[in-house]
C-alpha cells in the first residue's frame, strides 16, 4: 500500500492500471450483465438527460438507457477502446468516450446532471486519493440548492407511507433505492443532479472470499487468465498456460464511504450494500 500521494501514484500504475491493460479483453468478456441498482439508477433518470461514468471499463452501462447522453472514461486504452466499440456498434446510442484520469477529469465544472463511479474509488492507494476522486466526480455535477433540497426532502417524506418498498436494496433509513425519499432531489423537483458511488464492502463474510471487519483493508487480488498464444515455433511447456496478476484493492469498511464523501464537500442522501459492495448517491449543494 502506497504511504503519499507521489507512491500512490506509481504504485496504482503497477498493481491497478498496467494489470488492466494487459487483462483488459479476458476481464470484459466476464463483465458483461449490469447490476440491478445502477440499471434502475439509470432508467429513472429523465430522457436526454447527460451523464458521466468516470471509470467505464468496457461501458456494460452505456446500454442501459438509450435516451442518455453519457460521456464516459477510464484510464485504460484497452477497456475504453472496447467501450467505444460497443457504442459504435449501436445506432440508438449517443455516447462518447475518452481516456481519462478519475483524480483529474477533462470537463468543466457543474455540467452534468448525474454521474457514475463504480468499482473505481477502491483501486486507489491512499484516503486522500480516494476523498479526491469522490471530489473530482462531485465537482462535474450540477449544483443543488438547498432551497430544491428542503422542498424535495418534505414532499418525499410526506409520500414516503404510500411508496412501494423495492427489493434487495438497504439504506440508511429508508429502503428507497435512489435515495428521494430521504431528501433527495428528483428531476421533476427541478433537480436532481446525483452521484452513484459503488466499492467493495471488507464486510464479505458470506462470499467466497470470506472478508469480515477483522480482514486487512489493503489486499491483492489475484486475476487468473490464460497466456497470449504463443508464436509459432514456440514450444509449450507443461503447466505454463495461465498467468496471475494481482490487483490492488482498499476494502471499504461500513460507513467509510459515506465518510468519504462528506470530507469531500458532497452532501449523502443515500447509502446501502448491495452485490458485496458499499453504495452511496450524493449531491454537490451551490
Amino acid at each position: 500500500m502506497a504511504s503519499n500521494e507521489e507512491s500512490g501514484a506509481s504504485y496504482e500504475a503497477q498493481h491497478v492500471h498496467d494489470v488492466y491493460e494487459r487483462i483488459a479483453p479476458h476481464f470484459s468478456s466476464t463483465r458483461y450483465k449490469p447490476w440491478p441498482f445502477i440499471n434502475q439508477f439509470l432508467l429513472s433518470l429523465p430522457s436526454g438527460s447527460v451523464g458521466l461514468d468516470a471509470g467505464c471499463g468496457n461501458g456494460k452501462y452505456l446500454h442501459v438507457n438509450p435516451s442518455l447522453y453519457i460521456v464516459a472514461s477510464d484510464r485504460s486504452h484497452n477497456l475504453l477502446r472496447i467501450a467505444s466499440d460497443q457504442v459504435s456498434q449501436r445506432r440508438d446510442l449517443r455516447h462518447s468516450a475518452v481516456v481519462a484520469d478519475c483524480l483529474n477529469l477533462p470537463h468543466p465544472r457543474g455540467r452534468f446532471d448525474f454521474a457514475l463511479s463504480v468499482a473505481v474509488v477502491h483501486h486507489l492507494s491512499t484516503r486522500s486519493r480516494r476523498v479526491g476522486a469522490v471530489r473530482e466526480l462531485l465537482r462535474c455535477l450540477k449544483p443543488t440548492s438547498r432551497e430544491v433540497l428542503s422542498k424535495a426532502r418534505s414532499k418525499r417524506l410526506n409520500q414516503a407511507n404510500t411508496d412501494t418498498e423495492p427489493e434487495g436494496a438497504q439504506t440508511e433509513t429508508s429502503h428507497d433505492e435512489l435515495g428521494w425519499d430521504l431528501g433527495g432531489p428528483h428531476p421533476e423537483d427541478g433537480g436532481g443532479s446525483k452521484a452513484l458511488i459503488y466499492a467493495w464492502a471488507l464486510e464479505q463474510k458470506s462470499s467466497r472470499r470470506g472478508w469480515d471487519e477483522n480482514h486487512s483493508q489493503d489486499v491483492m487480488v489475484p486475476w487468473v487468465m490464460q497466456k497470449p498464444a504463443r508464436d509459432a515455433g514456440d514450444e509449450a511447456q507443461e503447466g505454463d498456460d495461465t498467468v496471475t496478476l494481482n490487483r490492488y484493492y482498499h476494502l471499504y469498511r461500513e460507513g467509510e464511504l459515506p465518510q468519504d464523501i462528506r470530507d469531500a464537500g458532497g452532501t449523502l442522501l443515500a447509502s446501502g450494500y448491495e452485490r458485496d459492495n458499499w453504495w452511496a448517491i450524493a449531491v454537490r449543494m451551490g
